[in-house]
């Protein structure tokens, strides 16, 4: 559970920077080859996209989460919504299963990248799901 009237103390910080020359013939090719393209740099994009899921419910459907790209890699978390909300006095580190049972990803109507995941948290049998999640990818 969070605190409240916490306080943050920084004794010491210190930030370790590597000076380093560079050859004058790198410097004249990295202008050269900038003069004719732009820089580009690769990017992964992030998107965090938050759902709530009403008290009695024991299933939820969410229907064209990705619009354009498919992600490479879903993370899925529960917390409770207090802490989604800003409640200071919860932990947002605090993830919960909420005793979920089964969670799958379609595409097309087709599941990806296995079939979906039963989870089963009363008898602790989560074996076969994560190393099914692990040797997936």
């Amino acid at each position: 559970m969070g605190k409240e009237g916490y306080k943050i103390v920084l004794d010491h910080v210190s930030i370790f920077v590597r000076k380093v020359h560079i050859n004058p013939g790198i410097l004249i090719a990295y202008a050269k080859a900038l003069e004719k393209a732009a820089a580009k740099y690769p990017t992964d994009r992030v998107n965090c996209k938050v759902f709530s899921i009403p008290q009695p419910s024991y299933s939820i459907f969410q229907d064209n989460m990705f619009s354009g790209q498919i992600p490479k890699r879903i993370i899925v978390s529960c917390v409770d919504n207090n802490v989604i909300n800003g409640n200071y006095k919860k932990s947002p580190f605090e993830f919960n299963h909420y005793y979920m049972n089964f969670i799958g990803v379609y595409i097309d109507n087709e599941p990806m990248p296995h079939q979906p995941l039963e989870l089963d948290f009363e008898k602790r049998n989560l074996y076969q799901s994560i190393s099914e999640l692990v040797f997936e990818f």
